[in-house]
């Protein structure tokens, strides 16, 4: 089956060419923000000056979001259901999971065939919530017992991650792209090898397992996301970036 055309991402391919055509970011830009070590580490693979470059997270108000430590008797998805996400994996996970119910919150391309496959594999463990935001959709998550996170292709710096960590809900997160910088196993997460449903499934129930130690795990998320993403925090390094920038240096 030939993948699907999808223009916004055509465009955004024409435009990164045309600007290396022209080298507009090397001879106009000073310093570059990443928002991971890993694309920073990805720019200094393709050639780009490793001093140029700042890591420096994106940022989120964590106060706006009160954290819930105590653990739910379910675990979330939030994202859209195409491919990338890896939500195709999950839903095969699940039949090697025997503790935890997942809900899945999104919808998106994917939607009708997860649906098909998780009646074909029986699966009694697995709920498709739709389309959810705002309040409802912080509660959702507020009240589980923690966030997966399975993507299959580089991910940046998930910010379904910041939200989680912030409503004090440790993740399970795939070993790929900027999601392993961002989890501590055993202190705020647990990680899995991407594309693996039965590596997935073992980190889904090594998380279900630890019980109350989840809401310590929880506390730890919420702290960093403090430390990390909140606003102010951000502002400053921002702040000091710029001014080294302006120095030249």
């Amino acid at each position: 089956m030939l993948p699907r055309f999808h223009a916004g991402g055509a465009l955004v391919a024409v435009e990164a060419y045309v600007h290396k055509w022209l080298g507009s970011y090397r001879k106009n830009v000073d310093r570059f923000h990443s928002p991971s070590r890993f694309l920073r580490s990805k720019m200094i693979q393709y050639g780009w000056d490793a001093d140029r470059i700042d890591w420096l997270p994106y940022t989120l108000a964590v106060h706006d979001f009160t954290p819930h430590y105590a653990p739910g008797d379910y675990f979330v998805f939030v994202g859209r259901l195409q491919r990338e996400k890896g939500i195709q994996v999950l839903i095969e996970a699940m039949q090697y999971v025997k503790r935890g119910r997942l809900v899945v919150i999104g919808t998106g391309p994917l939607g009708e065939a997860l649906e098909s496959r998780a009646r074909e594999l029986g699966l009694t463990n697995v709920e498709f919530a739709g389309y959810k935001s705002g309040d409802e959709l912080r509660n959702l998550v507020a009240g589980a017992r923690f966030t997966v996170v399975p993507s299959v292709v580089y991910d940046n710096s998930p910010l379904t991650i910041y939200e989680s960590f912030s409503l004090g809900k440790p993740v399970v997160g795939a070993r790929i792209g900027g999601i392993p910088e961002l989890i501590e196993p055993g202190v705020d997460g647990e990680l899995c090898e991407p594309g693996d449903a039965r590596s997935l499934a073992a980190a889904i129930t090594a998380m279900w397992d630890r019980g109350q130690e989840l809401r310590e795990m929880g506390k730890r998320a919420r702290e960093k996301a403090e430390r990390l993403f909140e606003p102010e925090q951000h502002y400053r390094k921002l702040m000091a970036i710029y001014e080294k920038a302006s120095n030249g240096s």
